[in-house]
């Protein structure tokens, strides 16, 4: 038996690891690529390699050697099967080729076009056009494919021409030996060593190109932007090697680039091994004889063996896939909240179960009477948060209740300049003091003291090179109640638009909502405030001649958006004028008595141990059903079954102060320590979505959608800038998961939320080192 070629034994060695890294690389990872880690004794990342992270992190603080492992299996599968689709591709070309001269003279000049273009371009722009941000595999490879079939088909056509001449060819032909059995026969036997050879380097030269696609922002997968770097999932090699090409990294950091150069390195090497391995072996050997000895028949067995044995490991935390399941099937409506606590072994804290908290406010007690009377003609407006309405009551601490009986008067956008004094001094930025120093005063074009002004809101306005946001409605309404104005009409043309509960994914927030929750009413008594909308503006400034709903439609023809460009004659004429119009205002405002009784429970208490809270908001302000109260009930029943003794519940009742009452939650609580906090709220919708304000958290928060995929999706895990859920100024130190749904027309969402927070509690329950710090 003839000794095995070195090169082409070392190279199926390093194919061997290669194939079990693809394999098995998740399992054989020491950590997950959803585990960050944000700093090592205070010290931020990318950290350099040491007993945690062997090889290294990356600029996220993800374990590069547990990243190469995981990413293998994506970076190896497409460059295999690229390259090889390369050359099948440009075999079968060949061979059609080799049928008649202009065949072969038209697929010649393809090739030569193919070879012209930039294959890297083509690369990206097929990706971009067919997959967007979110590219498939096999965009990739059909990308990888277009671009690279020229070079193997220049090869092997020119190498079936050699063999056409060759003197078996012309024996063979002259005894009547077809073409097309010539070729199958006796050629293809001949061309598999430099088959071998060219796929080994088309695979090469598709690692190559995935790296060079990595570097111009090109992924498989889901693309992270972070507070530390851009991210991919999965962690694909050339997306790697692409994220580490900061100039830091050229000279401090160099593993991060270094790492998964030298993967891809090696890779492309073990495949240039194996086919010039091949090339040297069979030389003078037929390849299609030895493929057939027992050698061979052992490798397929052991290399099927592999694959069969990857297909039916399980994955990391495979039980928590079960907690949610388990969750899912054991859904039911609560009647009694407090007995299902009970039934479902939960544990009081304290004296009971109940948290309760009792204290007076100023609330809005009637619905509001707002008449406008020209003459014999009275104008009444509907109260109302909805498009529909003409306006919107907004109660905080710088309006308040009143019956007002006053002149309308229209002051314009409520702009005067002495309001905006000079704060920024950067001459390469503006404020509000700069960019409305040369308006119009409205104050000084009309009176308001003692009336009722009507006020357009000034939306986003551009100043220099800097987009700026008008004066909100505090500042607008402050400004006009410091000259004397009784009550306040704010037209604002998005009213009835907002979203009434925070959400994420495209959705406004209420500010009017936020301003009343987080600056509620001190007194009972105080200057009346509405919003108002556009079509009840322009019923109201039809005498003057100014229409609001021209206004802010001109701006959206013009910026796409409601964004105030500059414009002389509008910045520096007002708009304000009289109206004739009296107003009869009457909003009721008393002091009343709230109450609230929240309901907290925890399983088999552990001393020093950090806990998970679950905090499921009941009644919800937005939601008329209770499905919040049935997902925690499920969860309690399903940690009482599983015996997990370190998470607490609650059903909390944000009526009234919703910080009052979650501080007395902690209170009650004592010197437990709650390390993961996850809130359920606002279960309407067609799907969830998973929000984290912890940069830590989120590639986790979206990982987990994809093990409930049936429960979650569009997948929408991300940090929310309007971190506002009840709670979290009790819990500030503690990470959180915000489940909550989305997305029209609503729909029963309860068993995908309680799922999804069931799966949260198993990888817990099992020591998930991203959720347990």
């Amino acid at each position: 038996m003839r000794r095995i070629d070195p090169w082409l034994a070392f190279g199926l060695i390093l194919l061997f690891v290669l194939l079990v890294a693809a394999l098995f690389g998740e399992r054989l990872a020491p950590h997950e690529p959803i585990e960050v880690v944000l700093n090592i004794d205070r010290e931020p990342p990318p950290f350099a390699p040491g007993p945690r992270f062997p090889l290294g992190s990356d600029l996220l603080g993800r374990d590069l050697l547990s990243l190469m492992l995981a990413g293998a299996r994506a970076t190896l599968g497409i460059a295999a099967t690229a390259g090889v689709a390369r050359v099948v591709l440009a075999m079968a070309l060949a061979m059609f080729a080799s049928v008649s001269r202009p065949v072969r003279e038209l697929l010649d000049g393809l090739a030569d076009l193919f070879s012209s273009i930039p294959a890297t371009l083509v690369a990206v722009l097929a990706v971009l056009v067919f997959a967007g941000t979110d590219t498939l595999a096999l965009t990739f490879i059909a990308a990888l494919l277009l671009t690279g079939w020229a070079g193997p088909y220049r090869v092997l056509s020119s190498e079936l021409r050699r063999l056409a001449r060759a003197p078996f060819t012309e024996s063979a032909l002259s005894i009547g030996i077809r073409r097309r059995a010539l070729i199958f026969r006796h050629h293809l036997p001949h061309l598999l060593p430099l088959t071998f050879f060219t796929a080994s380097q088309q695979v090469a030269a598709a690692l190559v190109a995935l790296a060079e696609l990595g570097v111009l922002a090109v992924f498989v997968g889901r693309l992270y932007i972070t507070a530390n770097a851009v991210v991919s999932d999965p962690p694909e090699w050339g997306g790697l090697l692409a994220r580490g090409r900061t100039v830091e990294a050229l000279y401090t950091t160099r593993w991060v680039f270094l790492v998964p150069g030298a993967t891809i390195a090696l890779a492309a090497m073990a495949f240039g091994m194996v086919g010039i391995g091949v090339s040297r072996q069979f030389r003078r050997r037929n390849l299609i004889d030895s493929l057939r000895s027992p050698f061979a028949a052992g490798g397929a067995v052991l290399v099927l063996t592999l694959v069969a044995v990857s297909a039916v490991v399980p994955p990391r935390y495979a039980e928590a896939r079960t907690w949610a399941t388990d969750a899912r099937s054991a859904l039911a409506t609560v009647a009694d909240d407090e007995a299902a606590m009970r039934a479902s072994g939960m544990r009081p804290i304290g004296p009971g179960y109940a948290v309760e908290n009792s204290f007076t406010a100023p609330r809005q007690t009637g619905a509001a009477t707002v008449e406008l009377r020209d003459g014999a003609e009275t104008i009444a407006l509907r109260e109302g948060a909805d498009p529909a309405s003409d306006l919107q009551t907004v109660l905080y601490s710088g309006s308040g209740g009143a019956t007002v009986d006053a002149p309308l008067v229209f002051a314009g956008w409520g702009v005067s300049p002495d309001d905006f004094a000079l704060q920024s001094t950067s001459p390469f930025g503006f404020g509000l003091d700069r960019a409305l120093v040369d308006w119009a005063d409205d104050y000084a074009a009309v009176d308001v003291r003692g009336k009722v002004a009507v006020i357009l809101r000034l939306p986003a306005l551009r100043a220099g090179n800097s987009l700026l946001a008008g004066p909100d409605l505090a500042t607008t309404v402050t400004n006009a109640t410091r000259r004397g104005a009784r009550a306040v009409l704010y037209v604002d043309p998005q009213k009835g638009t907002y979203a009434q509960i925070v959400r994420a994914g495209g959705f406004a927030i209420d500010p009017y909502r936020r301003l009343a929750d987080n600056d509620p009413p001190e007194r009972t008594e105080g200057t009346p405030v509405f919003v108002l909308s556009v079509a009840a503006a322009d019923r109201l400034l039809a005498s003057s001649g100014v229409k609001p709903s021209e206004i802010y439609a001109a701006m959206v023809a013009r910026t796409g958006r409601l964004l105030y460009e500059s414009d002389e004659t509008m910045r520096q004429t007002s708009l304000a004028s009289a109206l004739p119009f009296s107003a009869h205002i009457v909003l009721p405002v008393e002091r009343v008595t709230l109450a609230s009784r929240s309901l907290l429970g925890e399983h088999a208490p552990t001393a020093g141990t950090a806990r998970v809270l679950v905090w499921a908001v009941d009644p919800d302000p937005g939601d008329a059903d209770r499905a919040s109260a049935d997902v925690l009930a499920s969860l309690a029943r399903l940690v009482n079954e599983r015996a997990l003794g370190d998470v607490v519940v609650v059903l909390f009742d944000p009526s009234g102060d919703p910080r009052a009452n979650a501080k007395l939650v902690r209170d009650r609580l004592g010197d437990r320590t709650v390390s993961l906090v996850l809130v359920v709220q606002a279960l309407r919708g067609d799907h969830i979505e998973v929000l984290t304000a912890s940069p830590d958290l989120v590639l986790a928060a979206d990982s987990y959608t994809e093990t409930v995929a049936d429960a979650v999706a569009p997948r929408s895990a991300a940090s929310d800038a309007q971190w506002t859920w009840p709670g979290v100024s009790s819990f500030a130190d503690a990470r959180a998961l915000w489940i909550r749904g989305t997305g029209e027309p609503a729909g029963d969402l309860r068993a995908d939320a309680a799922a999804y927070a069931a799966y949260v509690l198993g990888r817990w329950a099992l020591g998930a080192p991203e959720l347990r710090r």
